[in-house]
């Protein structure tokens, strides 16, 4: 049943695909920098985007919801009894552009090179946004307007200023937004050798990349793939009971938990107070 629903909707999305991929230009012609107080009717504007296109898809309870900053976008489908609800969170505001004169075509039109989209969000986060919409269009078009799981979905415009409006929202609405799981769509789309370029690029232009900073990155390229076989092959197998389960999460939000406060030291020393500690790399400009 689930192989056929999905490839139903992959059908779907395959004979929509040029209209899905104009709707996405338009919206990607929309200036929705959130950090500039001059487009803020056109980051208002995204956001009404997007809500109407949840509420031709079919979700309920769409709204576009004021805050101190830039509207959220609330949308809900609860209609699977006894499946499980998940959280979708994306964003639709973006960055600055500037500077203006280091691309190849104009930031807010759309233009299609190499077989590559390339405007002013494209990849963060309209991009991203659109194929989890797009997604869920498949799925309710092809499936008899229904989809197989429950979905709420939580779209902000602040996220590039900081997300204090979403911060507060989620506290206050706790009850509303309950769910099994969350889906974040804002992360890199998929691109294996991503990383592999990346590493050539810190070489190419960066002075302080050298092939001893990146040591441990080039091993990541080969054994961080081996980790995550081995990570969902171990939860598969042995985290069958509920509080197995919970145990695996404990220990994912262990490590994330590690990883913020990295970051947190790394800001520390060098952007703010920029206290280095003795003995500490020191970048040139910091010297």
């Amino acid at each position: 049943m689930a192989t056929a629903t999905a490839n139903s909707a992959l059908n779907y999305a395959r004979e929509n695909q040029q209209r899905f991929l104009s709707e996405l230009k338009d919206l990607l012609r929309i200036p929705s920098v959130s950090t500039e107080p001059e487009r803020k009717q056109d980051v208002r504007r995204a956001a009404e985007v997007v809500a109407d296109d949840l509420k031709r898809i079919g979700f309920g309870n769409v709204e576009v919801v004021p805050t101190q900053g830039h509207p959220l976008v609330y949308g809900e489908w609860l209609h699977a009894a006894g499946k499980p609800t998940v959280l979708c969170y994306a964003h639709y505001d973006v960055q600055p552009a500037e500077p203006l004169d280091e691309w190849t075509s104009p930031p807010c039109e759309p233009t299609e090179r190499n077989q590559n989209l390339y405007a002013r969000g494209a990849v963060d986060d309209k991009g991203q946004l659109w194929m989890q919409l797009k997604a869920f269009e498949s799925l309710m078009k092809s499936g008899g307007g229904k989809l197989p799981i429950n979905v709420k979905v939580l779209i902000e415009g602040e996220e590039e200023v900081g997300g204090e409006s979403i911060e507060a929202y989620v506290r206050q609405q706790k009850d509303k937004l309950k769910a099994d799981f969350a889906l974040v769509t804002d992360t890199e789309l998929f691109a294996p050798d991503l990383h592999k370029t990346r590493i050539a690029a810190l070489l190419e232009h960066y002075p302080f990349a050298n092939d001893k900073t990146l040591a441990y990155f080039r091993t990541r390229l080969v054994q961080a793939p081996a980790d995550v076989a081995f990570g969902l092959d171990y939860v598969l197998r042995h985290a069958q009971r509920r509080d197995q389960q919970e145990a695996c999460l404990a220990a994912l939000r262990f490590k994330t938990d590690v990883l913020w406060a990295q970051l947190d030291a790394l800001h520390h020393a060098y952007v703010t107070p920029a206290l280095i500690p003795p003995g500490a790399f020191v970048p040139e400009d910091m010297r």
